[in-house]
């Protein structure tokens, strides 16, 4: 075959080292035409060399492909005095340039086909299998931090997300924490030892603290190079987690926009390997007027497995207000902790389950030695709470006994009269303990239930007048002997 040379210094027909026998006669059609392309336009001559043609020479055609708009807008700019010949010739070459490369990422690498069945990948380890329908609870920060995922930790500054992480890796005791922040690595080592850290654990990088920026520095490469290159090594030799501090700081290193959904799942494809390995953290902030969720595109929640919303403390968890309840000696940091996504159920099923949907609990960070972090959950706090309720019944301190004991007295007191059921629902209503009190519908709803119970345990009778049913004869006390005088 008779070769043509072309400004690549690729022949017609020339097999490109790496490609496919199956590919080469497309190949080979392709660069015969693209050849054609540049001898038609005037790139290269007759005999395929490459005719020396200047940027002035071809930016009337270049314009004339930008199309009539565009053309436009320069002669408008050009009216305003805004832009010159060389501003027009040095944009359209810009131009011209990122048509180049954009042509080139759309290039997709010959793929062979990979075979996926029991010759190849072997049989299913039974043993691997999850059989249980109960999701398992992070091993890491009392429960927050599953074992293997990943988790988008999000929050303003000063409500404890670095300690939060830097608590989680000492309960790995086999992590990496990725300082992109600037916190620096001395005063993040500083942090641990007052987390409890020993000096060997810290000597001998248990918990390794590394600084994407200063490892670019020592191999003269990029930050987000030496970050891909850190993530990489990390899936051959997986530690139990890893944190990246912060997202922020690692999209400016890819040179992207937290508004791209593009661009965040781009960063996201970084530890899609990782997370199925092992734990993923990557720290976040909030938003200045959506503090409620990650700042930036939507796909920050929908590919995490859990997203994390570390708030300052309200008087009411979960709700808006953000009152600064009074400081507290020894405390560093606080935070409550709200579940903005769940994928597994874990969060909610073993941390949270509290009466505001979503809330996990406060975290706090308070002085001592060591340092602790702790996490007050709301599943505890709910069984707390229950606990309580049920030592107030046995006790008979808890509000329903005490509606209870308001109402028997008052039939009591109405003896041999009786009491109309409104009169009761009155008293409940307007009772001086706030706990006790119910609205009146409510009252009067709960009023006529419990006289139906009783009623029917024997314990009260009613009889009807003209003016209603009046209710008689009640043993005021619950321990106490039935009462034999019932009414007719």
């Amino acid at each position: 075959m008779t070769t043509t040379e072309n400004p690549a210094g690729v022949t017609d027909g020339a097999q490109v080292d790496g490609a496919s026998s199956s590919n080469n006669t497309t190949a080979e059609v392709a660069l015969t035409a693209l050849t054609e392309a540049l001898r038609t336009v005037g790139e290269i001559d007759a005999s395929g060399k490459i005719v020396d043609v200047t940027d002035d020479a071809r930016l009337g055609a270049r314009l004339i492909a930008l199309g009539p708009d565009v053309i436009g807008r320069f002669t408008d700019a050009v009216r305003r005095r805004e832009i010159g010949y060389d501003g027009i010739r040095t944009l359209v070459a810009d131009h011209a340039k990122r048509q180049a490369a954009s042509l080139l990422a759309g290039a997709e690498a010959v793929v062979e086909p990979i075979p996926i069945g029991l010759d190849a990948l072997g049989e299913v380890d039974l043993t691997t299998l999850t059989v249980t329908a109960e999701p398992a609870c992070g091993p890491y920060l009392d429960g927050l931090i599953a074992e293997k995922g990943l988790t988008l930790l999000v929050g303003r500054g000063g409500v404890g997300k670095t300690w939060a992480a830097e608590a989680a890796c000492l309960d790995a005791e086999d992590a990496v924490y990725l300082d992109l922040d600037g916190n620096g690595v001395p005063a993040l080592y500083g942090r641990l030892q007052l987390l409890g850290a020993s000096d060997a654990m810290i000597r001998t990088r248990a918990v390794n603290i590394v600084s994407p920026v200063d490892v670019a520095a020592m191999h003269r490469m990029s930050t987000y190079d030496a970050l891909v290159g850190i993530l990489r090594g990390l899936e051959q030799h997986p530690p139990k987690l890893i944190v990246i501090d912060s997202f922020a700081k690692a999209m400016d290193a890819m040179g992207g926009e937290e508004n791209s959904a593009t661009d965040v799942n781009r960063l996201f494809a970084l530890v899609e390997r990782l997370r199925t390995i092992t734990s993923v953290i990557i720290i976040d902030h909030v938003g200045h007027e959506a503090a409620t969720r990650p700042r930036g595109a939507s796909a920050k929640i929908d590919t995490p497995d859990f997203v994390l919303l570390l708030t300052r403390p309200t008087t009411q968890p979960g709700k808006g207000e953000e009152p600064q309840p009074a400081a507290v000696p020894g405390r560093v940091a606080w935070g409550d902790v709200v579940a903005v996504k769940d994928r597994t159920g874990a969060l909610t099923h073993h941390v949270g389950g509290g009466a505001v949907e979503g809330f996990l609990g406060r975290l706090t960070v308070t002085e001592g030695d060591p340092w602790q972090v702790s996490l007050a959950t709301a599943k505890k706090a709910k069984a707390d709470a229950d606990s309580a309720a049920s030592v107030a019944r046995m006790n008979g301190t808890d509000p329903e006994s005490q509606r209870r004991r308001l109402i028997a007295a008052l039939i009591d007191a109405s003896d041999p009269d009786g009491i109309a059921p409104t009169a009761l629902a009155e008293a409940v209503t307007d009772a001086d303990d706030e706990a006790v009190r119910m609205p009146r519908a409510k009252a009067r709803a709960w009023v006529n239930d419990v006289i139906d119970e009783w009623t029917a345990a024997g314990r009260v009778g009613t009889r009807r007048e003209r003016g209603g049913m009046r209710v008689v004869g009640i043993d005021p006390d619950d321990d106490n002997n039935d009462n034999d005088n019932e009414g007719n």
